[in-house]
């Protein structure tokens, strides 16, 4: 959920930062070049959380698939 929040929400709002610079990047808004550099980290760093957040998914979905692929041999066997 945090990763779609990430990408639907936060994203945007970093590219329209890019034309009409919040508050907050007072400073940086007299550097065109700082605004850019910072608004890429910005964005770099949605992208590593949304990874990080999928590469945990796909490793707890691995352990499940794996945990119900050995229980199933002794549920056939007690039924």
């Amino acid at each position: 959920m945090l990763a779609g929040t990430m990408s639907g929400l936060i994203i945007p709002e970093i590219t329209s930062a890019g034309r009409e610079p919040p508050p907050m990047f007072a400073r940086a808004a007299e550097d065109p070049e700082t605004r850019r550099m910072l608004l890429q980290t910005l964005a770099s760093y949605t992208v590593w959380l949304n990874r990080a957040f999928a590469q945990v998914h796909v490793a707890l979905f691995s352990i499940a698939v794996i945990l119900w692929s050995v229980g199933w041999p002794v549920r056939a066997l007690t039924d």
